[in-house]
């Protein structure tokens, strides 16, 4: 055999090789294996999809470039599923992206990080921290819905207020555009997954409003049958059924929202927090046992409004207001510490 055949015949045996190889890594370049688990995560089985979720996170960092890859182009049935993955080992690759993505990958690659942060030492005086803010924000303005909704998410887990009152401005519109959306999240695997309607709408009703708006139009809500399985793809239908079911409702809440919103939005920090702990006060002043879970969601905002997390119930609270309402100067987070 001549040295020119042995060269061709070399050249085809290597390129069978690469073509088979590409054949088997499946339509994104992932292995067959990634791509049957990836798969898998959106299965009605609530056991195949904890299985898969499990396995993916057992491969830990290798898994993450090609989970990664496939965000931007996965429907909203399997973005949050590979956002609760990516969130246990996709921080560094995330930071990466964070500073050297395009555009849509620094949107996705800043949930990604986010999420990956829950539970973790305070880190916001970081670059790639920052990077992430302004690329949440830059999510929470996107055209999509649901991007807004998952951006609105995630700037809500772990350090809320510092990040929140920092973009008040920004946030408020974004929570109240989005809040209906169908999504469910987990987040590290810390037990069930969390419907981003009910993160989205607590949080209106701790930031804003003349009343637990969220809190009293989902006591009203019209019930829709149950998912049948626990699984996260049967949640999130079981919620669109039920946002769906309700939809006059939401919208009216929205409008409401929206027109508080209009009415305060020029407000500084101070003058709005004032309204917001009289507000809290009038609610717990409503002494009724059936009031329970309010008097909860008003001292949650009153918390947040204060930063102050050692008062219970209205007495103690009416006397703290009445000592403090002069040198209240507002919400003790990030920026707005001053008026």
């Amino acid at each position: 055999m001549n040295r020119r055949r042995l060269f061709r015949e070399m050249i085809t045996i290597i390129g069978v090789t690469l073509v088979n190889a590409v054949a088997c890594a499946g339509p994104e370049g992932a292995p067959p294996e990634i791509e049957n688990l990836t798969r898998q995560l959106t299965s009605e089985d609530a056991k195949v999809a904890e299985e898969a979720r499990a396995k993916l996170e057992a491969m830990g960092a290798e898994v993450v470039p090609a989970l990664f890859e496939k965000l931007p182009a996965a429907d909203w049935t399997l973005r949050p599923r590979l956002l609760e993955v990516l969130s246990a080992h996709g921080r560094e690759f995330a930071k990466e992206k964070l500073l050297k993505g395009n555009e849509t990958e620094k949107i996705y690659a800043a949930l990604v990080y986010k999420l990956s942060l829950v539970g973790e030492p305070d880190n916001s005086s970081t670059i790639e921290y920052k990077a992430m803010v302004d690329w949440l924000l830059n999510g929470m303005k996107n055209d999509d819905k649901y991007l807004r909704a998952a951006a609105s998410y995630a700037m809500l887990q772990g350090d809320q207020p510092a990040v929140v009152f920092d973009h008040l401005q920004d946030a408020v519109p974004a929570f109240i555009s989005s809040f209906d959306s169908p999504i469910v999240l987990l987040v590290h695997a810390q037990g069930p997954q969390i419907s981003v309607t009910w993160v989205i709408g607590t949080a209106l009703d701790t930031l804003i409003g003349d009343r637990l708006a969220y809190f009293e139009v989902e006591s009203r809500f019209r019930r829709v049958t149950d998912a049948q399985s626990v699984s996260p793809q049967a949640k999130q239908e079981y919620i669109e059924r039920l946002l769906a079911a309700n939809q006059d409702g939401l919208d009216e809440l929205r409008s409401e929202w929206n027109a508080w919103w209009r009415g305060h939005a020029n407000l500084t920090p101070v003058a709005l927090g004032r309204q917001m702990i009289e507000r809290n006060l009038r609610i717990f002043a409503q002494a009724d046992d059936a009031r329970r879970l309010a008097h909860r969601r008003a001292e949650k905002s009153l918390q947040v409004w204060t930063g102050n997390e050692e008062l219970e119930g209205l007495e103690q609270w009416s006397s703290w207001w009445g000592s403090s309402q002069k040198t209240y100067a507002g919400p003790p987070y990030g920026r707005t510490k001053s008026d």
